[in-house]
């Protein structure tokens, strides 16, 4: 009898203390489950976080090429303006119209219609808009004071910018060594065009005082380089 009231009461005590160890075991399970959960969202805010990030990222490189192409623009802008009233300079000083002076509007618009003229130009050969107009620009001056029009300055500038380019040169150098044809200074050491050509001093003097002028003389010498700028952008 002894034994079995023994085993009742272990029982008893058992099923009583069985009771609050499920419920901690339940409460456990559901602790471990909300934790799943977070570890779960805190992951998926994590990967919205980083496609966020990637996004801003992808952002502002966009709009770093956006600024970046919008400053470019400014910049060529400007410097074609620069190169329009330089132009208009020189024009209203040593060009007339009808027997008078140009007006500073006037010398403007011719400017800018050169400057298009030139971009133009610029898409037919391998020289750039710039390269062309900052040459154009160094050249109007002596091209007008020997003599030439300006129609004929922009084809010498178009023809010779690319032949000097031709040669590997660029930069300040294409103005250099038009300029040495168009009003001398040629030099073996620095005048490749020209040392090229077989030109000196004085067969520009000489072209300057002929009946066919400085333009003819130098185009007809450039005649070979003007077909290589009309066939290089079929190459590119």
């Amino acid at each position: 009898m002894a034994n079995i009231a023994e085993t009742r009461v272990k029982i008893i005590l058992t099923d009583a203390m069985s009771r609050p160890l499920k419920g901690i075991q339940a409460e456990a399970n559901r602790t471990t489950s909300a934790v799943g959960k977070l570890s779960q969202s805190m992951q998926s805010y994590a990967a919205i976080g980083a496609q966020i990030a990637a996004g801003a990222v992808g952002f502002t490189s966009v709009a770093n090429a956006f600024s970046q192409m919008v400053s470019a623009g400014a910049k060529f802008n400007m410097a074609m303006e620069t190169n329009a009233i330089g132009m208009s300079g020189v024009l209203t000083s040593m060009t007339t119209l009808n027997g008078k002076t140009l007006e500073w509007n006037q010398a403007m618009s011719i400017s800018q219609g050169i400057i298009k003229s030139l971009n133009n130009d610029a898409l037919k050969t391998a020289a750039t808009s710039e390269e062309l107009v900052d040459t154009f620009r160094a050249l109007l001056g002596p091209g007008l004071g020997s003599g030439m029009n300006i129609e004929q300055i922009q084809k010498l500038t178009t023809v010779g910018v690319n032949a000097v380019k031709s040669l590997g040169l660029n930069g300040p150098q294409l103005i250099q060594e038009l300029r040495d044809l168009v009003q001398g200074g040629i030099r073996p050491a620095s005048s490749t065009l020209a040392t090229a050509l077989g030109l000196t001093d004085a067969d520009i003097k000489a072209a300057k005082t002929s009946s066919e002028g400085l333009y003819s003389f130098l185009m007809e010498r450039l005649n070979g380089f003007d077909r290589a700028a009309k066939e290089t952008p079929k190459t590119l």
